[in-house]
């Protein structure tokens, strides 16, 4: 999570090769992948999804990374999500981009 938070490209690489479990939540319910949306870190968060990060996953202020994204214009980060794992109301995040 640190790495991913950091934009610790080759780290975080490493770690999902290791088998280390992406959706694993720490503080306050925070996965890597919302920690890497929050610091705006879209080659990692491209990476997670990729290795099966839940981009639904909230943390326990009922944040995901998937809202995070949208709310902070992340147009790369809400496409790789749709592309990963669509749900229905993502269209509209994505709509609300442009």
């Amino acid at each position: 999570m640190a790495a991913a938070a950091y934009g610790e490209t080759d780290k975080v690489r490493t770690i999902i090769a290791r088998g280390t479990d992406v959706n694993a939540h720490g503080r306050i319910g925070n996965t890597a992948l919302i920690y890497a949306v929050q610091e705006g870190h879209t080659e990692i968060a491209q990476m997670l999804v990729a290795a099966g990060a839940n981009a639904d996953a909230s943390n326990d202020y009922g944040n995901t990374a998937r809202t995070l994204a949208a709310g902070y214009g992340q147009r790369e980060i809400v496409e790789a999500f749709e592309i990963a794992s669509p749900v229905q109301s993502s269209q509209n995040l994505v709509a609300g981009l442009f």
